[in-house]
């Protein structure tokens, strides 16, 4: 069921490979978003549920969430036939070799990808330290042990991998879906400016320094 407490999009992904979601608007008169979406009553974006799906073998199980999915290509780069968004069903763990999919989904940016291992080896560690990197024009990369979560404590997902929203525009926060590409979202450097490292008070701080 819905929860208020809840700011992120009611979502339903059919088993599409990889996130390649049909663009639906949520009503007649409203915008597109990734998938199926709905938008409550009182106006609220929320997320009604997980859209995980497993796969497994003897010797592990591998977790897709179309939830964070933002198909980088990654998994079908590197997973040499195991990942497919062609097949039905996408993820088949009897083409490549344990060590190769755990490298795949292990590379998943966005932490739509996950695995257990059954055969009695260690699963994947967190990063330590946790890592947050903007990636150029782009979302926050976050890596290491990630619980994020609404003010109210309701926990979207805790992962050991994220990529969250910078441009403002993604219609899944707090995580990215790519809308920066569409809104041609450009960041700015790293840049100290003069007026901080001299500041006395919050108040020597100029909010439009950047801009």
């Amino acid at each position: 069921l819905c929860t208020p407490h809840s700011r992120t999009l009611c979502a339903r992904a059919d088993d599409i490979g990889g996130g390649l979601f049909g663009r639906t608007p949520c009503r007649p008169d409203g915008p597109p978003y990734m998938g199926t979406v709905a938008i409550c009553d009182i106006q609220v974006l929320v997320r009604c549920r997980m859209a995980e799906r497993t796969y497994e073998n003897d010797a592990l199980r591998v977790l897709w969430n179309s939830t964070l999915c933002i198909h980088t290509g990654i998994c079908l780069k590197t997973g040499e036939g195991a990942f497919d968004t062609e097949r039905r069903p996408w993820v088949d763990l009897t083409v490549a070799d344990t060590e190769t999919i755990v490298a795949a989904v292990t590379a998943c940016p966005s932490g739509a990808l996950t695995y257990e291992r059954l055969d009695g080896q260690p699963g994947e560690q967190a990063a330590v330290p946790t890592t947050v990197v903007p990636w150029p024009n782009g979302p926050l990369l976050v890596r290491g042990e990630i619980e994020v979560s609404d003010r109210h404590g309701d926990v979207f997902t805790a992962a050991p991998r994220a990529a969250l929203c910078r441009c403002g525009s993604s219609s899944n926060q707090p995580f990215c879906d790519l809308s920066h590409r569409e809104e041609g979202f450009k960041d700015y450097p790293r840049v100290h400016a003069h007026e901080r490292s001299e500041a006395a008070s919050p108040q020597d701080i100029s909010t439009t320094e950047m801009e």
